[in-house]
């Protein structure tokens, strides 16, 4: 799993610095995994109580 984890963050900086507004394609579909990561965790708190 570490290298896995090492990949994906190699490729989370390399488009962080070829993207740092993630505006590309890329950068967008970044944009929306991360907002999809938070509202997963908002109802993981919503649920805990």
């Amino acid at each position: 799993m570490s290298g896995l984890m090492a990949t994906a963050q190699s490729d989370a900086r390399a488009l962080l610095t070829t993207d740092p507004e993630l505006t590309s394609p890329r950068g967008q579909a970044a944009r929306a995994l991360l907002w999809l990561m938070e509202q997963d965790k908002a109802i993981h708190l919503i649920s805990v109580g």
